[in-house]
């Protein structure tokens, strides 16, 4: 299992937190560290990928030292060294929690002999260790529920970072036929004119006239832009989509949430998570392929003195249609990827 941390010493940090507590499962989002500071050499690189993952949140803030929050899985995709840095991209997997971040943090550290670790008293210090590390799977410490979502966004809500004038936590999911749409390295892919049920559940902190400072808008291009007041601590802001076909370009489910106030993390707060996608037409391909066999059939047929029913017209048909259609699916099917003219 391999161990992967993020803090909210800074602004960019407390960003990626929501992106990984909020964005739907098979989507995937970077983890970035800095080489030879809190990334492990470039030797693992090989075996860390293609790895299980847990993501935990770091509290640097905890009484005693650092204490760390489990709460979500994935899977290690792709590993990148630029410029100094270093680039985990994960596929997001399922929520996880554990009953007690004490015993968690407690365990790990009496297992691994690694992770990010208090340096003379300062949690500001970016010298604290790796935060990428390879340990057992602590399957008795950590657990994978129907509310853990829930429980680990209160755990990490109780934290000093978190604990006033944080913005929503919120998790998005897009259903249609109460199915989740698959999703590969460019985002989801979904069907373009059908329709779909975003949904966008959220959760706040408890504390004193929470709601009246807390709003959530959703914006999806130029066709959806809503805001939404939160009226109460955790609920759910549903919304049926149509998206268009999307053409080579990848468009974005834009989920942005925000705070009024002065508060530990910053006051007047606002964090956006960015959902790639993409739409596709089936039906117009199909049509197309349909078009090119029938094509090349009567041809068969016309060269065979319009024998239609004859073996040799269909035998040669279909030799003749089956690299057309091996080009137009490739086409097809990574036109987003090799920049190749789609359907």
């Amino acid at each position: 299992m391999i161990y992967l941390f993020n803090s909210a010493c800074k602004h960019s940090y407390f960003a990626n937190v929501y992106r990984l507590v909020g964005k739907p499962a098979g989507i995937r989002q970077e983890l970035r560290y800095t080489e030879g500071q809190n990334s492990p050499p470039v030797e693992t690189d090989r075996k860390f990928l293609r790895s299980v993952c847990t993501i935990c949140y770091v509290d640097r803030y905890a009484e005693g030292g650092y204490r760390f929050y489990p709460f979500r899985r994935g899977k290690i995709r792709a590993i990148s060294r630029t410029q100094g840095r270093v680039y985990y991209e994960v596929e997001l997997g399922r929520h996880c929690h554990a009953a007690s971040p004490e015993d968690f943090t407690r365990k790990f550290y009496s297992e691994v002999d690694a992770g990010p670790t208090l340096v003379e008293s300062n949690p500001e210090s970016s010298d604290d260790g790796i935060y990428c590390v390879e340990g057992p799977d602590l399957d008795d410490q950590v657990m994978c529920m129907e509310d853990s979502w829930a429980r680990s966004v209160d755990q990490i809500y109780g934290t000093f970072a978190f604990r006033f004038g944080a913005p929503a936590f919120f998790l998005t999911e897009i259903m249609r036929k109460n199915k989740a749409p698959p999703a590969d390295e460019l985002g989801l892919k979904l069907k373009a004119n059908a329709e779909y049920r975003l949904t966008v559940i959220y959760r706040l902190i408890n504390e004193r006239d929470v709601t009246s400072k807390r709003r959530i808008c959703v914006r999806i291009g130029s066709e959806i832009n809503h805001e939404y007041s939160l009226d109460s601590r955790s609920d759910r802001i549903r919304l049926p989509i149509t998206l268009p076909p999307t053409d080579l370009t990848t468009g974005y489910i834009s989920i942005r949430t925000s705070v009024d106030s002065e508060g530990s993390s910053g006051g007047n707060l606002d964090y956006s998570v960015d959902i790639p996608f993409r739409t596709r037409t089936r039906r117009v391909n199909l049509i197309v392929l349909v078009s090119l066999f029938a094509v090349i059939y009567l041809k068969q047929a016309w060269l065979w003195g319009w024998q239609f029913l004859n073996l040799n017209t269909w035998i040669l048909s279909a030799a003749e249609f089956t690299p057309f259609a091996i080009i137009l699916w490739a086409i097809y099917k990574f036109r987003g990827q090799v920049r190749l003219t789609g359907l």
